[in-house]
């Protein structure tokens, strides 16, 4: 799990596109956070609830993001927040919803 994680997070950010690198970091964050798994660590907003979870702490630590229902920057450079809304999707659902991948 760990390895693949690795993997696709790289190739994430190895691949050339229209995103800044720093946005896609912001991306992988918003994709990653809250994913549970068989047992959580830690309590309150250090619970670290999987491995998915726990680098997108890492990331959103690193690079000075807030997490709490938007990804956003900590410090605003322009006086405003940069905020991208989490996609709230269903990960073992059968059915696929509208806008999830």
């Amino acid at each position: 799990m760990a390895d693949a994680l690795g993997r696709m997070i790289s190739l994430n950010l190895r691949v050339n596109g229209m995103l800044s690198p720093r946005e896609r970091v912001r991306q992988i964050v918003a994709q990653l956070v809250g994913i549970g798994g068989a047992k959580s660590v830690g309590f309150g907003e250090n619970r670290v609830r999987s491995l998915p979870d726990a680098v997108a702490k890492v990331l959103s630590n690193h690079f000075s993001f807030r997490v709490n229902g938007v990804v956003e920057d900590k410090i605003a450079t322009n006086g405003h927040a940069y905020q991208r809304p989490l996609k709230r999707c269903a990960r073992n659902s059968r059915h696929r919803t509208p806008n999830c991948s």
